[in-house]
């Protein structure tokens, strides 16, 4: 069952009502795993990327990693691959 345009533009709006925790709380997770490879600053730059780009791509209505509206999610998934 996939997100209908409608659910994804709702959730998008949760998520940026809940933005400042969802980030906070994402980084303190990650930042044990990533142990000195990234200082705070630069994982609380790249998860706010990845929010952003989430949040525009459930925005865009047609939320699918292969969909138009995805592209910048793809960019930002596929740097931080490369970084990492």
């Amino acid at each position: 069952m996939g997100l209908t345009a409608e659910d994804g533009r709702r959730l998008a709006t949760i998520l940026d009502e809940h933005g400042d925790v969802l980030v906070k709380r994402w980084v303190e997770v990650i930042a044990a795993s990533v142990r000195g490879r990234l200082t705070e600053a630069e994982l609380r730059h790249q998860v706010q990327d990845i929010h952003r780009a989430l949040t525009d791509a459930l925005r865009a209505g047609d939320f699918s990693l292969d969909a138009d509206g995805s592209a910048t999610l793809r960019a930002t998934l596929a740097e931080l691959s490369r970084t990492r």
